[in-house]
């Protein structure tokens, strides 16, 4: 696992659900996988050939309240 996303929603039940989705452009969103469920985020595939790069994710976090935030 390369980091956890965890965000703080005080609604209960249904309306503070929340799920995650990486919505970066561009490719170095698939080279990591995310539970959208539990906001861990892991290696897709083997970094070995460039492991002194960084990469940028942006990753949405959305409750699943009424309207959704």
């Amino acid at each position: 696992m390369v980091t956890r996303l965890r965000v703080l929603d005080r609604d209960l039940e249904k309306n503070g659900h929340v799920t995650y989705d990486i919505t970066s452009p561009g490719s170095d969103k698939l080279r990591f996988k995310l539970d959208r469920e539990l906001g861990h985020v892991i290696v897709a595939h083997a970094l070995t050939d460039i492991d002194f790069r960084l990469f940028r994710l942006d990753v949405t976090a959305t409750d699943h309240g009424v309207p959704p935030r």
